[in-house]
Protein backbone atom coordinates (compact mmCIF):
# COMPACT_ATOMS: atom_id res chain seq x y z
CA UNK A 1 0.00 0.00 0.00
CA UNK A 2 1.17 3.51 -0.76
CA UNK A 3 1.57 5.53 2.42
CA UNK A 4 0.52 9.19 2.27
CA UNK A 5 1.43 9.94 5.88
CA UNK A 6 0.52 9.25 9.47
CA UNK A 7 -0.47 10.76 12.79
CA UNK A 8 0.60 8.61 15.70
CA UNK A 9 -0.67 5.07 15.12
CA UNK A 10 -3.12 6.13 12.38
CA UNK A 11 -1.52 5.55 8.98
CA UNK A 12 -3.00 7.31 5.96
CA UNK A 13 -3.02 4.67 3.25
CA UNK A 14 -4.25 5.49 -0.25
CA UNK A 15 -7.90 4.76 0.60
CA UNK A 16 -8.20 7.01 3.64
CA UNK A 17 -5.51 9.55 2.80
CA UNK A 18 -6.47 13.18 3.21
CA UNK A 19 -6.72 15.16 0.00
CA UNK A 20 -4.35 17.64 1.61
CA UNK A 21 -2.76 18.60 4.89
CA UNK A 22 -2.62 22.31 5.62
CA UNK A 23 0.07 23.51 8.03
CA UNK A 24 -0.19 27.11 9.18
CA UNK A 25 2.83 28.78 10.79
CA UNK A 26 3.10 32.24 12.27
CA UNK A 27 5.61 34.63 13.78
CA UNK A 28 5.00 36.91 16.75
CA UNK A 29 5.93 40.58 16.78
CA UNK A 30 5.61 43.39 19.32
CA UNK A 31 4.96 46.91 18.12
CA UNK A 32 6.64 49.70 20.09
CA UNK A 33 5.37 53.22 19.70
CA UNK A 34 7.93 55.94 19.08
CA UNK A 35 7.11 59.55 20.00
CA UNK A 36 6.85 61.62 16.83
CA UNK A 37 7.76 58.75 14.51
CA UNK A 38 6.77 55.39 13.13
CA UNK A 39 6.42 52.48 15.49
CA UNK A 40 9.18 49.90 15.70
CA UNK A 41 8.50 46.23 15.10
CA UNK A 42 10.33 43.65 17.21
CA UNK A 43 10.27 39.92 16.47
CA UNK A 44 9.40 38.09 19.70
CA UNK A 45 9.32 34.48 18.53
CA UNK A 46 7.58 31.81 16.54
CA UNK A 47 3.99 30.82 17.11
CA UNK A 48 2.85 27.20 17.32
CA UNK A 49 1.92 25.56 14.02
CA UNK A 50 -1.62 24.40 13.34
CA UNK A 51 -2.33 21.49 10.96
CA UNK A 52 -5.75 20.69 9.54
CA UNK A 53 -6.96 17.83 7.38
CA UNK A 54 -9.91 15.54 6.77
CA UNK A 55 -9.68 11.75 6.48
CA UNK A 56 -12.23 9.25 5.22
CA UNK A 57 -12.79 6.15 7.32
CA UNK A 58 -14.47 3.51 5.20
CA UNK A 59 -14.83 -0.21 5.82
CA UNK A 60 -12.60 -1.85 3.19
CA UNK A 61 -11.00 -5.26 2.94
CA UNK A 62 -8.33 -5.28 0.24
CA UNK A 63 -6.93 -8.68 1.19
CA UNK A 64 -6.30 -10.77 4.31
CA UNK A 65 -3.32 -8.51 5.16
CA UNK A 66 -4.99 -5.12 4.74
CA UNK A 67 -8.35 -4.12 6.12
CA UNK A 68 -9.72 -0.78 7.32
CA UNK A 69 -12.06 -0.91 10.30
CA UNK A 70 -13.50 2.61 10.66
CA UNK A 71 -14.65 1.96 14.24
CA UNK A 72 -11.11 1.02 15.33
CA UNK A 73 -9.61 3.99 13.50
CA UNK A 74 -12.14 6.35 15.09
CA UNK A 75 -11.54 4.80 18.53
CA UNK A 76 -7.77 5.36 18.09
CA UNK A 77 -8.30 9.02 17.16
CA UNK A 78 -10.74 9.60 20.04
CA UNK A 79 -8.27 8.04 22.48
CA UNK A 80 -5.52 10.39 21.26
CA UNK A 81 -7.97 13.30 21.56
CA UNK A 82 -9.02 12.51 25.15
CA UNK A 83 -5.52 11.63 26.35
CA UNK A 84 -4.00 14.68 24.57
CA UNK A 85 -0.82 12.70 24.01
CA UNK A 86 1.63 14.36 21.61
CA UNK A 87 2.04 12.39 18.37
CA UNK A 88 4.33 12.83 15.35
CA UNK A 89 2.68 13.99 12.12
CA UNK A 90 4.20 12.83 8.83
CA UNK A 91 3.40 13.69 5.23
CA UNK A 92 5.18 10.94 3.32
CA UNK A 93 8.60 10.68 4.95
CA UNK A 94 8.66 14.35 6.00
CA UNK A 95 8.07 14.90 9.70
CA UNK A 96 5.89 17.99 10.14
CA UNK A 97 6.31 18.09 13.91
CA UNK A 98 4.79 16.82 17.14
CA UNK A 99 1.10 17.65 17.58
CA UNK A 100 -1.94 17.06 19.76
CA UNK A 101 -5.54 16.96 18.55
CA UNK A 102 -7.09 20.32 19.38
CA UNK A 103 -10.40 19.80 17.54
CA UNK A 104 -12.07 16.74 16.10
CA UNK A 105 -15.22 16.83 13.99
CA UNK A 106 -16.80 13.52 12.95
CA UNK A 107 -19.51 13.12 10.33
CA UNK A 108 -21.13 9.67 10.38
CA UNK A 109 -22.30 8.83 6.85
CA UNK A 110 -23.21 5.14 6.84
CA UNK A 111 -23.77 2.12 9.05
CA UNK A 112 -24.67 -1.41 8.02
CA UNK A 113 -27.89 -3.26 8.88
CA UNK A 114 -26.41 -4.21 12.30
CA UNK A 115 -25.42 -0.64 13.21
CA UNK A 116 -21.70 -1.13 12.51
CA UNK A 117 -19.91 1.95 11.20
CA UNK A 118 -19.21 1.66 7.46
CA UNK A 119 -18.19 5.19 6.49
CA UNK A 120 -17.31 8.38 8.37
CA UNK A 121 -15.26 11.50 7.74
CA UNK A 122 -13.09 13.01 10.47
CA UNK A 123 -11.79 16.56 10.30
CA UNK A 124 -8.83 17.15 12.60
CA UNK A 125 -7.22 20.36 13.82
CA UNK A 126 -3.84 19.68 15.38
CA UNK A 127 -1.76 22.08 17.49
CA UNK A 128 2.01 21.82 17.59
CA UNK A 129 3.65 20.88 20.87
CA UNK A 130 6.82 22.76 21.76
CA UNK A 131 8.96 19.82 22.83
CA UNK A 132 12.00 22.06 23.45
CA UNK A 133 10.16 24.10 26.10
CA UNK A 134 8.87 20.98 27.88
CA UNK A 135 12.40 19.53 27.96
CA UNK A 136 13.90 22.79 29.27
CA UNK A 137 11.28 23.02 32.04
CA UNK A 138 11.94 19.46 33.25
Amino acid sequence: MNKFGSFGSVVFEFIKAPENITVEKEQSFAEHEVAGGKSLLEWTGEGLSVATFKIKLQAVKVNENFEIDPKKELDDLEKMFHEHTPQPLFCGSRKLGIFIIEKMKTVFHRTDAHGNLVYAEVELTLKEVNTKASQEGA
